[in-house]
Parts: C-alpha cells; sequence; structure tokens
C-alpha cells in the first residue's frame, strides 16, 4: 500500500506466465502519480494500467492524476499477456517524492574532475546541447544494479554516448544500451 508521499520500486518475475500484478495506492484528488516500467530482459516492456478501486480502467499513461480521494491500484502485466514471463521493474510515486528526488545538473561538469556528484535513485535535471558532454559521479558498491532511464518515456528515449566508468576511469558495458 502507497499511502501520501510514499514510494515503491519492485523487481520482480511475471512467475508462473501469465501472472499479472497489482499495487494498491491511497491518494487526494489532483494529486499526481507516476508509474515507470523498466524493462531487465529482452522483452517488450510491460503493459501499465491504473484502475479504480472497482476494477475499472481508467488510464494506460505513466503519470496519472487521481480524480478523487481513494484507493486506486497499478496493474502491472506482460506485454504479451497471457503468456510473457520474465523481470521488469517498476517504481510508483505521487509528484511530491519526484520533486525531492530531482537535483539541477550544475555546470561545469565536462570532465570527469567536474563531475557533479549524485545520489542513486536522485533524477538529473538538465540541458545537453550539441557537442555538450556532461560527467556526475555517484558512490556504489560492486553488485549493484542500477537502470538509468528517462522517467518520463518508459526507457525508450535513450540518452545518446552514454557511457558508465568504474574509479579507475575503467569503461562498464551497460546491458541493453547501446555504448
Amino acid at each position: 500500500v502507497l499511502e501520501g508521499d510514499a514510494s515503491r520500486l519492485t523487481e520482480i518475475p511475471f512467475s508462473p506466465a501469465g501472472d499479472v500484478d497489482f499495487y494498491r495506492l491511497e491518494g487526494t484528488a489532483g494529486q499526481e502519480w507516476h508509474a515507470i516500467l523498466y524493462q531487465l530482459d529482452d522483452a517488450p516492456l510491460p503493459d501499465r494500467a491504473w484502475l479504480a478501486a472497482d476494477g475499472t480502467l481508467l488510464a494506460n499513461d505513466p503519470t496519472f492524476i487521481l480524480p478523487a480521494n481513494g484507493v486506486y491500484y497499478v496493474r502491472v502485466r506482460s506485454a504479451t499477456h497471457p503468456t510473457g514471463a520474465g523481470p521488469y521493474r517498476v517504481d510508483i510515486f505521487p509528484e511530491s517524492a519526484e520533486e525531492a528526488r530531482r537535483v539541477d545538473e550544475i555546470e561545469p561538469n565536462d570532465t570527469p574532475a567536474q563531475g557533479q556528484m549524485v545520489a542513486i535513485g536522485q533524477v538529473i535535471q538538465g540541458v545537453a546541447n550539441s557537442g555538450d558532454v556532461d560527467h556526475f559521479r555517484f558512490n556504489g558498491q560492486a553488485g549493484d544494479t542500477l537502470a538509468l532511464t528517462d522517467p518520463y518515456d518508459d526507457f525508450q528515449n535513450r540518452v545518446e554516448g552514454l557511457q558508465l566508468f568504474g574509479p579507475a576511469m575503467q569503461p562498464i558495458a551497460l546491458n541493453g544500451w547501446p555504448n
């Protein structure tokens, strides 16, 4: 159950094939919520639906504004339902939580030495002009899993030239992302 300013990032498989997952949230009229999906293998992006408490389909968009106070559900199922299986990740959060996660890009950050320190889970807001190269740094541990995404386009708009480097500036391959 998600309420108020709660946020949930869940990684789970569709298992068995044909599985459908529901996430319950409570909110107030006019509150804007996001349900961002990430594909974790080569399967198509899962389907998302916003449902009223009685199961009525309200929307399929990544962002939804609650029409009234009450209980709502986010339904997630394989794009090939009822046969699909495999892992996915969903991040469900209200706009107020999104605002708290936003950080503005700070220039200059054109070299690794100038890389702006950010935290895992933050959403970086900035502008990349033609020829602009931006560097960001974060603390991570071996084995950490990262999802790099445009939170408003469900992982479909990819940043050109995105690269990840280790502490000694060694390139790290990104699964599912052209390097």
